[in-house]
């Protein structure tokens, strides 16, 4: 038996294909058994290692163990036994006792680390060497003797065949004959003072539901500095603009970090008929306070205002135009001329300071760039009465 890391090995051209049988693999760890000589192994190996100068491989071989994943596998007068594997290298990483993990994963952690080695060890005497390891390391993490005792027991009087069948994995979380509702919580500080409320005052919710049965429960992680930190893909850079600049930049720009950037741009000025309307100051997506504009691909607009971050009202409005929300404005016009929810363009007009009334400022802004655009006559917006 012999082992090597490669994700091709029984190629068409490989001409000791023929020497080898019982070939397992899992991900790029492959062992299987080799038939032929000692010397057409190292044929073999040389012939692997020349098919693509870029690709190197290792091999480990013996006619009595070899380590395979976390297994010694043992040649025992022509039965396989197995038992457990560590690296020399290896570190004890197991969870600490004193972690801020629900309890009962802590109590349980012992009793799992403990059937892993009852499955993977063919004899006793292998697993009570394994296991009495495993306790120095389960002390050494905090673990109270009483809980490691336990544990030890326990697994050492379970059926190892029941442990080797595998079982079947159901396609859901509930099962389909049972209606009983899961409630996931989110581990923290409060997770179980939240489960005894629930459960305390259940009583109440079965005075309206007397055939719901009580919640069973469960806890997801919460989020961690890495998942802060971390991202599975980069966000677009947002224009850089240094403390200098805050004074002399102007303009609407994209902020690169949300849904809706894609459907405007970078402006300085933009023109309507005949005259030219240049921005005084700088504003992205994110800015709130402001009156926005949005022009259809016919070229009519739209005039708005929000107190919320306007990438927020953008948003509101293609989702209403997707779900063709009749009571509001847009919405018409698009489904009238087919419109999708990303033919819109749009960009922000003015913007209003923090002042005593902000919002009657909003309105009457919003009504004089009504009336400048005439979006009340030849655009989109269908009410108009000035403030």
């Amino acid at each position: 038996m012999f082992k090597f890391e490669t994700r091709h090995i029984l190629s068409s051209t490989n001409p000791f294909r023929y020497s080898i049988t019982k070939w397992k693999r899992y991900i790029d760890d492959i062992i299987f058994i080799w038939t032929g000589t000692k010397a057409e192994l190292i044929l073999f190996f040389d012939w692997l290692n020349n098919v693509d100068p870029n690709i190197k491989f290792t091999m480990e071989s013996s006619n009595i163990q070899i380590p395979f994943l976390d297994l010694i596998i043992k040649d025992d007068f022509g039965k396989l036994k197995c038992s457990l594997f560590r690296k020399t290298t290896a570190r004890n990483t197991l969870l600490h006792y004193s972690s801020n993990h629900p309890r009962h994963i802590r109590d349980n952690l012992p009793y799992g680390q403990f059937l892993r080695i009852r499955r993977n060890c063919s004899e006793l005497f292998d697993y009570y060497e394994q296991a009495d390891k495993l306790s120095s390391r389960l002390r050494d993490r905090g673990y109270p003797k009483r809980l490691i005792t336990q544990a030890y027991k326990r697994a050492r009087f379970t059926d190892r065949d029941n442990l080797l069948t595998p079982k079947q994995n159901s396609n859901s979380v509930l099962d389909k004959n049972n209606s009983q509702m899961t409630c996931v919580l989110t581990h923290g500080p409060q997770t179980f003072e939240i489960k005894k409320l629930i459960s305390k005052y259940w009583p109440i919710v079965k005075i309206n539901l007397p055939d719901t049965p009580p919640p069973r429960f469960a806890f997801k992680r919460g989020s961690n500095i890495r998942d802060k930190l971390v991202h599975s893909s980069l966000k677009k850079a947002a224009p850089r603009i240094g403390l200098w600049d805050l004074r002399t930049t102007t303009g609407h720009f994209p902020c690169g970090s949300c849904s809706v950037c894609q459907f405007t741009r970078k402006m300085k000025e933009f023109k309507i008929g005949p005259k030219t309307w240049t921005f005084t100051t700088m504003t992205n997506c994110k800015t709130a306070h402001v009156v926005y504009c949005i022009q259809c691909p016919c070229g009519l607009r739209y005039v708005g205002q929000t107190s919320r971050p306007v990438h927020i009202r953008i948003s509101e409005h293609r989702s209403r135009i997707r779900c063709k929300t009749l009571t509001a404005p847009l919405v018409s016009h698009y489904i009238e001329l087919q419109h999708s929810a990303n033919d819109i363009l749009w960009w922000i007009l003015d913007v209003v300071k923090n002042t005593p009334n902000i919002t009657h400022c909003l309105l009457q802004k919003e009504a004089r760039w009504i009336h400048r655009l005439s979006t009340h006559i030849n655009g989109l917006n269908e009410d108009f009465s000035p403030i």
